[in-house]
């Protein structure tokens, strides 16, 4: 998935756009705060020596899962998660901590400029997140998963690139659904394909749907012309 990404001119409009996009769940034209790329030399923490380990069906495998995923936004580059967007931002805001949100306007944690444990976009840096990781925000076990992938609900229709009510009604109701029928509550892909009505390769490509990656960019040239000194990336 692409993710274009903006930083105003003024440090004074970069908190502002920074807040407005996380508390909207907007993942493009999201700022990655700028911090030094390299620091003194002390150990990694252990949570940076090992991947998430994949959840395996059990009885209880959502208290596992709800575990675990909470210990996972402990971790400082979990503020990561908030700047994706779309149906990671909101299980991250659901199950992370009170601080989480303050984290990810902060810029990048100590993992990152320290221990450059991260992402690149042109000159600048971010915390990263590995697949893994987001295969457990996700509750992704070899039978299903709790929630649709990225790429299910980046294309779906009723993901608009901003986080909706009708986006939150549809969660809370899904959260209902895995407390009241925990034995169902995995769903397998093919399950999340029906449930999930995808664009079609055509509205997908075109600038004017509104929350794809065509119509991001699209925008994003847009502001370019406007504001000849803003900088913008395309990260993959």
């Amino acid at each position: 998935m692409a993710l274009y990404l903006l930083w105003p001119s003024s440090r004074v409009e970069e908190d502002r756009v920074a807040t407005t996009f996380l508390e909207s769940s907007i993942p493009r034209c999201a700022p990655l705060l700028v911090g030094p790329t390299h620091g003194p030399l002390i150990p990694r923490p252990p949570h940076l020596a090992t991947s998430s380990q994949p959840l395996v069906y059990s009885p209880t495998l959502l208290e596992t899962y709800e575990s675990r995923v909470r210990a996972l936004l402990c971790y400082p580059f979990a503020r990561r998660f908030l700047t994706m967007g779309g149906i990671v931002w909101r299980i991250a805001l659901h199950y992370g901590p009170s601080s989480l949100l303050s984290a990810a306007l902060s810029g990048p944690s100590t993992d990152a400029y320290i221990h450059y444990h991260v992402d690149h976009a042109g000159p600048y840096i971010d915390d990263t997140v590995s697949q893994a990781d987001i295969n457990l925000l996700l509750g992704s076990t070899n039978k299903g998963s709790f929630w649709p992938t990225l790429n299910t609900w980046t294309k779906t229709q009723k993901w608009h690139g901003e986080w909706s009510s009708e986006n939150e009604v549809w969660f809370q109701n899904r959260l209902r659904d895995m407390h009241s029928r925990k034995e169902d509550a995995v769903v397998t892909h093919a399950q999340w394909d029906r449930k999930c009505r995808k664009h079609t390769a055509h509205t997908l490509s075109n600038p004017q749907t509104i929350g794809t990656e065509a119509q991001a960019a699209y925008l994003c040239c847009q502001v370019e012309g406007l504001y000849p000194t803003t900088n913008s990336y395309d990260v993959l």
